[in-house]
């Protein structure tokens, strides 16, 4: 992992904001799709989180599951507010918090055959991931996807 500055990156679209930072699809130096969570400055402020976070990353290098995008770096930014991102490959797809607000915005409901569907892929990622790291938070299925699913599929 570089602990230089980062390249120098071309961001392609809006970011998906969570409560880690915002997230940008770009392409770097060499034409690669990456994605990089921009952290947010007041996690980046607290004095063990980069060490903390490189550690964690470390740990996780030889974690790989195909729902899963392989983290590459945690690099120094220059540019914004963000200090601190984490580049890892681009997936391709919608994320499912998007697919959810928008299903919403429009009044459909989620089939409860696809609710079936995502849980059988999500759940068994999950598990694979907890195999490898029992100790290490992913946010994957935070309050706010999980109510997403309730309240666009109605699933109890």
């Amino acid at each position: 992992m570089d602990r230089g500055a980062a390249p120098v990156r071309q961001f392609e679209e809006a970011p998906f904001r969570d409560g880690l930072g915002e997230r940008r699809r770009s392409t770097d130096a060499a034409g690669v799709a990456r994605e990089v969570l921009r952290i947010r400055p007041d996690l980046t402020q607290v004095p063990a989180f980069e060490f903390a976070l490189r550690e964690r990353v470390s740990r996780l290098s030889d974690f790989r599951h195909p729902y899963f995008a392989p983290v590459r770096a945690v690099e120094r930014l220059v540019d914004g507010d963000a200090t601190l991102g984490l580049v890892s490959d681009r997936l391709e797809g919608f994320r499912l918090a998007d697919l959810f607000s928008r299903a919403a915005a429009r009044g459909l409901n989620l089939d409860i055959n696809a609710a079936v569907c995502l849980i059988r892929q999500i759940v068994p990622a999950i598990a694979r991931f907890h195999e490898v790291c029992r100790d290490v938070a992913h946010g994957a299925l935070g309050p706010e996807r999980v109510l997403g699913v309730v309240a666009v599929g109605g699933v109890p």
